[in-house]
């Protein structure tokens, strides 16, 4: 019985070290989506979020995300948004990553577009912070049109 509790921690452990936030499985007639909830960002956890998009869309896409500095000052927050066409794949990065340098009492909205048509499935926006403080990702806007 130790030895199942054991391994049942061991694997919430895992599962909480990788991240992930929150997950969102838009409906079929669904292209638009916002995560109004507040999360806070710190210098020690990559934080990520995961869009599930309906099937058989091939698009391109714009994601959206307000920033406001929390405490202390982040020296730079890298945002990236990634795609996968299936659940076994590799994550491949969508457009360029933007660097958010914004600082102490600072907010700002970070843009990445992509005009190039793909055919993913699944979303992830990720973020990594440096320097030492706090952020608050106030919200997020992922548009997929459709093409």
């Amino acid at each position: 019985m130790k030895k199942l509790i054991l391994i049942l921690a061991i694997a919430f452990v895992a599962f909480a070290s990788r991240g992930q936030t929150a997950t969102v499985t838009l409906a079929e007639d669904i292209t638009y989506y916002v995560i109004e909830n507040d999360y806070t960002l710190t210098n020690t956890t990559v934080m990520w979020f995961q869009w599930t998009a309906p099937k058989h869309i091939r698009a391109t896409q714009d994601y959206q995300v307000k920033l406001d500095s929390l405490t202390g000052d982040h020296t730079n927050i890298a945002i990236k948004l990634f795609g996968k066409k299936f659940t076994d794949d590799s994550w491949t990065q969508i457009g360029e990553t933007v660097n958010s340098t914004g600082s102490a009492s600072h907010s700002e909205t970070e843009t990445i577009s992509n005009t190039a048509i793909n055919g993913y499935r699944f979303y992830k926006a990720e973020f990594t912070g440096t320097g030492t403080g706090t952020t608050k990702i106030d919200w997020q806007k992922l548009k997929i049109w459709r093409e």
